[in-house]
């Protein structure tokens, strides 16, 4: 996962202007467009732009096409890999206590392969309360490449995963928030002979909901093999701060 030279990291940078638009009642726009670099040579443009179309009260659609880096490892970004990710995300509420949430997505990478995604996720409500909801569902994703290439990426032929989920939220006052997401269940891919644990945890701070300024701190914990990079066990953490005019 190195760079191609031996070095162990590398820097990434990414900027970008964004804009949100509602063109109409049920249609609805978000588009960033910008630049990133990989270390200080390798340049790249970027953009997303992501249509969400209401359909109703129960039913709506997100159709999103993303491009730039694909930021996975030292190596992907010192061979200047970049990705298109196409997707299509489904928000189902048939009833007030069933949500139903998939996805679809096709990706073509630079170093000429493709990778393909279905993820479904059905859930419940089991718990609601004036400080504290609960919802339980099942989250089952497959996924694969076309090749398995040695450039610093995770592409398996098939991987596949089935988890029992759990969705929590801290209600500590309508412009604040805590989500906990907690995974687990069993993983696989083609070479492996049966089915082994995973699991993963994400913890997520909303402040400033309804304010001009938003900041959103997110953090987790993997224990899985479908991390892009392959990795069994990794973190992560973030934050992003969010100004409305």
């Amino acid at each position: 996962l190195e760079q191609i030279n031996g070095e162990q990291d590398i820097w990434h940078s990414r900027v970008w202007l964004g804009i949100s638009h509602r063109l109409s009642p049920k249609v609805a726009l978000d588009g960033q467009i910008g630049g990133s670099s990989a270390g200080s040579e390798t340049k790249a443009p970027t953009y997303h732009v992501a249509f969400n179309f209401s359909l109703s009260d129960e039913l709506k659609l997100k159709l999103e096409r993303d491009y730039g880096f694909y930021v996975v490892s030292p190596r992907t970004l010192s061979l200047g890999i970049t990705r298109g990710a196409n997707s299509l995300q489904l928000y189902w509420t048939p009833t007030l206590d069933v949500m139903v949430d998939a996805i679809a997505g096709y990706d073509t990478l630079s170093d000429h392969n493709k990778r393909w995604e279905l993820m479904l996720e059905p859930r419940r409500a089991f718990l609601r309360s004036a400080k504290f909801n609960l919802d339980i569902g099942i989250t089952t994703l497959w996924f694969g490449f076309d090749k398995n290439l040695d450039n610093g990426y995770y592409s398996p032929d098939l991987y596949q995963s089935y988890m029992l989920t759990g969705f929590g939220y801290w209600k500590i006052n309508d412009d604040n928030g805590v989500s906990i997401v907690l995974s687990l269940g069993v993983q696989k891919d083609e070479t492996m002979d049966g089915f082994r644990f995973g699991g993963d945890a994400t913890v997520e701070g909303t402040f400033g909901l309804y304010r001009d300024w938003m900041l959103v701190i997110t953090g987790g914990i993997t224990h899985n093999v479908r991390q892009a990079a392959g990795a069994f066990r990794a973190f992560s953490v973030g934050a992003a701060l969010t100004r409305r005019f």
